[in-house]
């Protein structure tokens, strides 16, 4: 739902933010509760597995750093993908590299290149959930 070019878009579809940096996942969290989302974050990737495991289908969207350590953000959307029907993935990255591998394109609806701005993962986000 996007209101007056002033604004920026909101929703109200659950999130689950994934970035093994704490300031960065907080820094997402607070931006998307401010547009009305309903967010779940972790800074471990194995736990935000159990987590899309446990109750994966609740969610409409991931937003997963690519770089982390043990299991990284191309491994966790395929997860994701296979055990999650209808889960939108936004990839975070500030290393452009990340994204010319050939897998990127099958698993991830879309990117927010770090560093971002509050407007920037807005507006993103609502295209990728609206499937724009």
């Amino acid at each position: 739902m996007v209101r007056k070019n002033t604004e920026l878009p909101t929703g109200s579809e659950a999130i689950l933010v994934v970035d093994d940096v704490e300031d960065m996942a907080k820094m997402a969290v607070t931006i998307l509760s401010r547009l009305g989302y309903t967010v779940t974050s972790t800074s471990d990737p194995k736990e935000a597995k159990a987590i899309l495991e446990e109750k994966g289908d609740l969610f409409h969207l991931l937003l997963t750093d690519l770089v982390m350590p043990e299991v990284d953000g191309l491994e966790l959307a395929a997860f994701a993908r296979a055990n999650c029907q209808c889960i939108k993935i936004l990839a975070v990255s500030g290393y452009s590299e990340q994204l010319n591998d050939a897998r990127f394109s099958n698993l991830f609806d879309g990117v927010v290149t770090k560093p971002y701005r509050r407007a920037k993962l807005a507006s993103t986000l609502r295209h990728t959930l609206d499937g724009d």
